[in-house]
């Protein structure tokens, strides 16, 4: 649900700005392989061309992460009736390092977070009170981390090929991360 409000207009902008960045960055590498003879710049030119290509799919997809970017308070209004949710993946920490990421949904509704993978396993599922949100999602960190006593959980909610996760990120995972604090995370 994209509703005309600041976040979602903030991370559309992002995004229109992002795609219009990668795309020059290819033609830049298009550019150098045809225009200079230097082949060497297609490889570099076809791996980001892709990836430029499946961001601005995904850009105009109804999956985009941007699209699930909660309006003001949208979290607290969340009942079991209502929740509101957002596709993402989910890790959790082994030792010093993430473990497997499971593609599924993060959830919150009467004042409980939880996330279910595709299959429907319950990776957590608490009060918003009992969790730690110990840093805030940045430019070169647009996830949310979530910790509960002593387990870490990482939740991504872009594809890790999305070239504009680290722009438009920060402003979606950042409202998450801000209405959870509202909430009563710690």
């Amino acid at each position: 649900m994209a509703a005309d409000f600041e976040v979602a207009r903030k991370a559309r902008i992002r995004r229109l700005w992002s795609s219009a960045a990668w795309w020059i960055f290819v033609a830049v590498f298009v550019y150098n392989a045809a225009g200079l003879g230097q082949a060497f710049f297609w490889i570099p030119a076809a791996l980001f061309g892709v990836a430029a290509a499946a961001t601005t799919r995904l850009a105009f997809s109804s999956t985009a992460p941007e699209r699930f970017a909660p309006w003001p308070d949208a979290l607290a209004e969340a009942t079991e009736d209502r929740p509101f949710e957002t596709p993402a993946h989910w890790a959790a920490f082994e030792g010093n390092r993430p473990s497997v990421s499971k593609p599924g949904r993060l959830r919150v509704a009467d004042g409980r977070i939880s996330f279910f993978t595709l299959d429907d396993e319950v990776r957590f599922d608490l009060p918003v009170e009992k969790i730690e949100l110990p840093l805030k999602p940045s430019f070169s960190r647009p996830m949310l981390q979530i910790d509960v006593g002593e387990s870490r959980h990482l939740i991504r909610m872009f594809p890790v090929w999305d070239l504009g996760a680290t722009f438009v990120g920060p402003v979606v995972v950042g409202e998450w991360y801000d209405q959870l604090h509202d909430l009563g995370a710690s």
